[in-house]
């Protein structure tokens, strides 16, 4: 099965001489919810666009859009299910 290029994190390497670059950034944005999410993290502040990075079930990594609603609840959900003790 063919995968979308946008639904993994493009690896930017670092330049001679630029020691900070960021590890991952995004450049497209999955268009899609995600199905049964597991984690999420946000891409480097140094990235030239903010994106959340979701981790889906079976392992993949989808770029999305911080600014839109369904990410925002992606990301409420699994920051209230990892604080839940009942969940531990």
């Amino acid at each position: 099965v063919l995968r979308s290029l946008c639904a993994v994190p493009n690896l930017v390497l670092p330049l001679s001489g630029a020691h900070f670059a960021p590890v991952e950034c995004c450049f497209q944005y999955a268009q899609k919810r995600i199905r049964h999410p597991q984690s999420f993290y946000e891409t480097s502040k140094d990235c030239p666009k903010p994106a959340v990075v979701i981790v889906a079930a079976n392992g993949d990594e989808i770029c999305a859009d911080p600014k839109k609603d369904w990410v925002n609840k992606i990301m409420k959900r699994l920051q209230n299910k990892n604080s839940d003790p009942s969940t531990i």
